[in-house]
């Protein structure tokens, strides 16, 4: 992630260190809540390379358990990199829940 890293979704938008801690949060409230990842993929992936930025477009299928019961979702997401002295980095990330 580059230091101007910026996500958003449906809890708002956050720079890095915010991103950052919520991941780790989030890690750890799954476990409490007795939340197990199955299964996680990318779908639909579509890469456009624009000199030193990309787009990518891709869906994240998951499989998970809640507390036994299994759920399925699917998220879709835009990314933004840049490639910076050789090294692609993210700068923005968008996801959106995709309805059932």
């Amino acid at each position: 992630m580059d230091s101007t890293f910026t996500a958003i979704s449906e809890e708002g938008i956050h720079n890095k260190k915010q991103s950052l801690q919520g991941m780790y949060s989030n890690s750890s409230q799954r476990l409490k809540d007795s939340v197990f990842i199955d299964s996680f993929n990318l779908e639909n992936t579509i890469v456009n390379i624009y000199d030193n930025a990309a787009v990518v477009i891709f869906t994240v299928h998951t499989d998970k358990k809640v507390k036994g019961k299994p759920i399925e979702k699917r998220t879709r997401f835009y990314d933004v990199w840049i490639n910076r002295n050789g090294t692609w980095q993210a700068v923005s990330s968008q996801g959106t829940v995709i309805p059932e």
